[in-house]
């Protein structure tokens, strides 16, 4: 279960490529868009946000993924880890869309969920050592 859960929140970066790229493409016209991008200035406000909410999802992924590989390595499978992989996952399938919008609170609240699923995670861990 907890590997899906990987997958999942792969799935929500691929999400955040695909958000930036129609981003992108509006801001800047297909044929801009599809070339090397060099000359690009500053982004748009939303195109700013798509750029720092995948910067995000790929640092939360290089946490993220050791941990449910120590855990998968270690054998450890229980109602603790699925839990915390399910928060994870929820909390940045909130947190990718609350950070396009801006929305300040809710969108440290559901990043800090993402935490605490990992945290759950590698206290699973810890007791099962």
């Amino acid at each position: 279960m907890e590997l899906w859960m990987v997958l999942a929140s792969v799935g929500i970066l691929v999400a955040g490529i695909g958000f930036q790229a129609v981003v992108g493409t509006a801001d800047n016209g297909s044929a801009r868009q599809l070339g090397p991008r060099d000359d690009y200035g500053q982004p748009s406000t939303l195109a700013g946000r798509g750029e720092r909410a995948v910067r995000n999802q790929v640092e939360s992924l290089v946490m993220f993924v050791p941990v449910i590989m120590v855990a998968q390595l270690a054998d450890v499978h229980t109602a603790m880890t699925v839990l915390g992989a399910q928060i994870f996952v929820i909390s940045r399938v909130f947190y990718m869309p609350l950070y396009w919008l801006g929305v300040p609170i809710l969108r440290t609240i559901a990043f800090t969920g993402g935490v605490v699923g990992m945290l759950m995670i590698l206290t699973a861990i810890v007791q099962a050592a």
